[in-house]
């Protein structure tokens, strides 16, 4: 049987042979899998392929075949020799039984430097062993979604900053290459838990306009679009960043619907309707949060986090576990002025937008000196942020705060860019960077989100090394 249960005891039954290793997911098996494993094969006299199982695939979208059939696949193969299901998210433990001659990753892989690859370096060295990178063209089980029908082409499309879109110049500036370098290596080491609901949005064309008196709406369906939101595309944005992702929201709940339609005037491109399901169940579990580094927690304020589970979340996060705790609580029509960020007592960063800020304090002040000052009187935390619209963004910290103007010279869409901009200053300011340049990143993302309709691409590093490039 080419599936195996015990790699020592392959490794036992191996020991006159030239043993590869190739690990992944290796969930939608296309030509570049292929490839890569015709190589891989190439390096020794025997391939053995781990996959990680099922629970512990850390991807922006979940995976579409069980583990079981995957193994069965990757065994079908005539180049491959034996398949094992590794039940963690990496391929340590594998290395660490199976001690192969030869441990066979992509190129994409062969710059990249962070606890992972340090380990599997070091065991490699420690049995005698080397690490090959193979040189097939890269593919992506994402764009192969996409082309199978699961996905849209917005989202199997890379990079996100090469659609056209317009930025600001505000070089010359003091952000060089070498902080986002910094900050891309150490969030590389950062195993995240995104706690919060998950939204769909649904975009729906064509429609002329919404009758209050009828209420009916005008017009005939042409193309609808759907998109995955609320906490779930931050994790989808970090998750090209981090060593290690796990989500915690209402998708696997029964009922677990929120919905957001919205119906689009293909002609103005404007939004003449929007109509809300939301029936989600209640998280009932404090999330066990040990061996994490970040939490954030993205509370859309529709009955899955209630005040009672954010109090005992802070106490899983900063009391039991010590981790850097995010958290933004969205204030919209169905919980204006009771979802507010001070229902989870203290964390380390808070974001916010203005309106949310003024609803926090009971009054508006005109004045951000005095926003600010406000706000740190109120708020026990390390960092909070304000995000303002046309006014763009402040971030504060206990030794001052900053601001900066859009980084986008065109909006095509709003929804996203809060969201965005609190996703990646949260890993920022939780690897230490300095309080601008946690700004200046949160504030890049928050660019590229504007520019495109909803949340239908999600940003990766290539993208923000691209923006980075124009703007500063």
């Amino acid at each position: 049987m080419k599936i195996v249960e015990d790699l020592s005891e392959l490794r036992e039954k191996l020991k006159d042979k030239k043993v590869v290793l190739c690990h992944g997911t290796f969930d939608i098996c296309h030509p570049g899998h292929v490839l890569h494993l015709r190589q891989a094969k190439e390096q020794g006299d025997v391939l053995v392929v781990t996959i990680t199982g099922d629970q512990h695939v850390s991807k922006r979208r979940k995976v579409f075949f069980h583990q079981d059939l995957r193994a069965e696949h990757l065994a079908s193969l005539e180049m491959v020799d034996y398949v094992h299901i590794l039940e963690e998210p990496t391929a340590i433990s594998g290395l660490q039984s199976l001690r192969p001659n030869v441990f066979v990753k992509g190129k994409e892989y062969r710059d990249l430097v962070n606890e992972e690859t340090r380990e599997e370096a070091a065991l490699m060295e420690e049995c005698g062993g080397v690490i090959f990178f193979t040189d097939t063209d890269e593919f992506s089980s994402t764009k192969m979604a996409y082309l199978s029908g699961l996905m849209s082409e917005a989202q199997a499309q890379q990079p996100l900053a090469e659609v056209g879109h317009e930025f600001v110049d505000i070089s010359p500036s003091p952000f060089e290459m070498s902080m986002l370098q910094e900050f891309l290596a150490k969030a590389r080491e950062l195993k995240v838990c995104v706690i919060g609901e998950q939204i769909l949005d649904v975009y729906a064309y064509d429609y002329m306009g919404y009758s209050e008196g009828n209420k009916s709406l005008s017009g005939r369906e042409k193309t609808r679009i759907i998109q995955v939101g609320g906490a779930s595309i931050i994790g989808s944005h970090i998750s090209d960043f981090i060593y290690h992702l796990e989500r915690v929201d209402n998708g696997d709940m029964i009922p677990n619907e929120i919905v957001k339609t919205r119906y689009i005037n293909a002609d103005t491109d404007t939004v003449v309707y929007t109509h809300k399901e939301i029936d989600a169940s209640p998280l009932t579990e404090v999330p066990d949060l040990r061996g994490f580094d970040v939490v954030i927690v993205a509370d859309f304020g529709h009955g899955f986090i209630n005040n009672s589970m954010a109090e005992e979340i802070v106490k899983e996060a900063l009391e039991k576990n010590e981790v850097f705790l995010a958290v933004q609580c969205q204030t919209n029509n169905d919980n204006l002025g009771y979802n507010l960020v001070d229902k989870y007592p203290t964390a380390h960063y808070y974001n916010m937008n203005q309106i949310e800020a003024g609803l926090l304090l009971r009054e508006q002040p005109k004045d951000l000196n005095v926003l600010v000052s406000a706000l740190s009187d109120h708020l026990i935390c390390r960092h909070f942020s304000v995000t303002m619209g046309e006014k763009g963004a402040l971030l504060y910290d206990d030794q001052g705060w900053s601001t900066l103007p859009p980084l986008s010279n065109k909006v095509v869409d709003t929804i996203g860019c809060g969201d965005a901009l609190f996703a990646f200053t949260s890993l920022a300011l939780a690897v230490g960077m300095d309080r601008d340049v946690a700004l200046f990143i949160g504030s890049l993302a928050s660019a590229l989100m504007a520019q495109v309709r909803g949340n239908d691409r999600f940003i990766s590093a290539k993208d923000l090394k691209t923006v980075w490039k124009v703007v500063a």
